[in-house]
């Protein structure tokens, strides 16, 4: 299945701004986000404000596309939603690294409201649940259960990562 985002432009097509036109750069970026899931709340606030500053989505567009549970494909976008797409996915190469810009780079080069819809759902995909059990298994972690101390770090180093993340 695939998302339909020209069903929510209509009344709330993107305006120009004085600051720039869309996609201009006239506005500073956002800082960089590593893909650390402590850092995503704060960062994907400024960041929905500056796609919708920049005119590369609407409010409701940017609703539309995080709530999606499927593949948003080029196919069903005007030609207008598929320059701002392809800048926001540029934009988003520009404002990512490590983990993050790994989900960026599994969509095709261009789809950048697909890119921030695989975005939104890896950093909110940690339910409590899950965390929880995390820090049990880093609280109770054993090295000696691991083989080598080596082997062990390394398996601690990864859990630790995963709930950094």
């Amino acid at each position: 299945e695939t998302v339909n985002v020209a069903e929510t432009t209509g009344a709330e097509t993107p305006r120009e701004f004085t600051a720039g036109t869309v996609g201009s750069g006239t506005d500073r970026l956002p800082e960089p986000l590593f893909g650390d899931r402590y850092q995503w709340t704060d960062w994907a606030l400024v960041t929905r404000a500056y796609f919708i500053s920049q005119g590369l989505v609407t409010p409701k567009e940017l609703q539309t596309i995080e709530n999606c549970t499927y593949v948003i494909q080029f196919g069903h976008l005007s030609q207008e939603q598929l320059a701002r797409s392809q800048t926001m996915f540029y934009k988003l190469v520009q404002m990512v690294r490590g983990h993050a810009l790994r989900v960026v780079q599994t969509v095709a080069v261009g789809n950048g409201f697909e890119a921030w819809r695989l975005l939104v759902r890896d950093m909110q995909d940690l339910d409590t649940n899950q965390s929880v059990g995390l820090v049990n298994e880093i609280m109770n972690f054993d090295l000696a259960v691991h083989g080598s101390f080596e082997q062990g770090l390394s398996h601690l180093d990864r859990l630790v990562e995963s709930y950094c993340r």
